[in-house]
């Protein structure tokens, strides 16, 4: 432990660790529990050869794209790619890269050509137009159940109960002004479950100044993927990625690393 630092998260916050092996993590797997990594692969769609790859010790792998992205293009350009052959392409991700971050840093930053859908897309697809069932239970309160009061700067929830300004706020890149319900008023009242988020303890309105609003880059990425080509061009990922884990996995029985990879981390 002394010869390890602490392992924090994105917001700084201290993470459970491993004493034997600090950078990997406990992962749910389809077969249960393990302790060990999540294998990344960018591949190209024509051959499947794997251009990048790297294990990671986290759940989630939404946070590692912009690492990915700039590593793969550096050894793209090593390989002899030029810049606009880079820019040509056309980067498809599954629905764990989806988040404000990543879209900004894909569209905004490096300009490129990308496809990652939010989790819900699918739902959004004229091609199945029944209705599937909704398990979520009743749909909560939204910011239009709530009225503004312009002359006191406050809103007024479902329940008559003011909601008044709270603090200037930043979600992500976005500033904004955020108002902030009584804690006794959500506490006795009766609409909670219909209100509060779980775990929340009272209702917060967050919102957006005029000034910066403008159309988030996730708003752009779901209008891409529900264009007639974005759902087209994405349809292609499965049949491009996934017989390249089947191969390693099931052909070659490489479902473990091995000390080849630790040897190379230390030279």
């Amino acid at each position: 432990m002394e010869a390890n630092e602490p392992r924090k998260d994105n917001r700084g916050k201290e993470i459970k660790s491993n004493i034997t092996d600090n950078e990997s993590a406990k992962l749910k797997t389809g077969e249960g529990y393990i302790q060990g990594y999540n294998g990344l692969v960018v591949t190209d769609a024509k051959n499947r050869i794997i251009v990048n790859a790297c294990p990671i010790g986290k759940q989630y792998e939404g946070g590692s794209s912009p690492f990915l992205v700039k590593d793969t293009s550096a050894t793209g350009r090593k390989a002899g790619m030029l810049k606009k052959d880079i820019r040509a392409a056309t980067f498809l991700a599954d629905t764990n890269y989806f988040s404000e971050e990543n879209c900004l840093f894909m569209l905004k930053e490096e300009k490129l050509k990308t496809i990652i859908p939010d989790n819900q897309f699918r739902r959004r697809d004229l091609r199945f137009p029944e209705v599937k069932p909704d398990y979520s239970g009743e749909k909560k309160f939204s910011l239009d159940d709530f009225t503004y009061d312009k002359n006191r700067d406050q809103f007024t929830c479902p329940n008559g109960k003011q909601v008044p300004y709270y603090s200037k706020s930043t979600a992500g890149s976005y500033r904004g002004i955020k108002y902030r319900a009584d804690l006794n008023d959500c506490s006795e009242c009766l609409y909670r479950e219909k209100c509060l988020s779980k775990g929340s303890s009272r209702r917060h309105l967050f919102i957006t100044n005029a000034s910066t609003a403008h159309k988030t880059f996730t708003k752009q990425m779901m209008d891409i993927i529900d264009s007639s080509k974005g759902r087209s061009d994405y349809s292609k990922r499965m049949g491009i990625i996934e017989p390249v884990f089947g191969n390693m996995k099931h052909s070659k029985r490489m479902n473990r690393l091995t000390g080849l990879y630790t040897f190379a981390k230390n030279v």
